[in-house]
This record gives structure tokens, C-alpha cells and sequence, in this order.
């Protein structure tokens, strides 16, 4: 028997084509699932290092801060109350920059191109629907 006279015909023929596709698919799927599992894992380690990251950085500019107020307490002999008060005035001062220059840089529409592609369109629809002929029976008379 040859590779083209296979026993059963057409219904073995399908049945093995069909069981190949399975496989495969069920393979794919395997590998799928293995490879989220390592980005998840990755995303996972990553997300720690972050927070680690940010945690270890709020700590420095916190110190930072607290050298600053001890360096004008001390050495410039300042009270504890006015080198606060110089810090926390020199923050707001530092967060409403960072709110202009926020607020100036956002100024321009979201998806300003998609929503200008769909105003043309509905502008060419609607140039059309004025230009087609329209027969009695679309337009009912009440």
C-alpha cells in the first residue's frame, strides 16, 4: 500500500488532519500559557524593583530635605519654624511650576487626528445623503 492509499479514505484522512490541527493548536496554546507565566514572573520582579526604587528614592529626598532645614537651622542660624516654613514654601512654589507647565503642555485635544478623520467622514456621508435622490417611498408624506 502507498502513501496515497491509505485505509479508511476520505473519513481517516479528515480524522488525522483534524487530530494534526488539535495538536497543534494545543501546542501553541501550551507554549502561550508557558510564556505568560514568564511575563507575569518578569512583570512581577519588575513591579518590586520599582517599588523598591521609588521607595529608596522618597527616603533619599526626604534626608535631602532634612539636611537642608538642619543646614539652615545650624548654620545660618534660622529656627526650626522658618527653615520648615522655607522648605514647605519652596515646594509649593516647585509644584505649581510643575502644575503650569502641566496644564500648558496638555492644552491639546486627545486624538485630535481620529476626530478629525471622523468629522470628515460624517461631513462627506451627509453631503451624500443631501445629494441622493430620494424616492417617495423613503420619504413618507403624513
Amino acid at each position: 500500500m502507498g502513501e496515497q492509499e491509505l485505509p479508511g479514505g476520505i473519513a481517516s484522512r479528515l480524522t488525522g488532519l483534524t487530530a494534526a490541527l488539535i495538536s497543534h493548536i494545543l501546542a501553541i496554546t501550551a507554549l502561550a500559557a508557558d510564556e505568560t507565566r514568564s511575563l507575569i514572573q518578569r512583570s512581577l520582579v519588575s513591579l518590586i524593583l520599582i517599588i523598591a526604587l521609588i521607595a529608596s528614592l522618597f527616603i533619599a529626598y526626604l534626608a535631602l530635605v532634612l539636611t537642608a532645614v538642619v543646614l539652615l537651622t545650624i548654620w545660618f542660624g534660622w529656627s526650626w519654624i522658618t527653615a520648615l516654613g522655607a522648605a514647605a514654601l519652596s515646594h509649593i512654589i516647585f509644584a505649581l511650576i510643575l502644575f503650569l507647565i502641566l496644564r500648558f503642555r496638555s492644552n491639546s485635544p486627545v486624538f485630535e487626528g481620529t476626530s478629525e478623520e471622523i468629522r470628515r467622514d460624517l461631513d462627506a456621508l451627509n453631503k451624500f445623503a443631501k445629494n441622493s435622490p430620494s424616492t417617495p417611498a423613503d420619504n413618507p408624506r403624513p
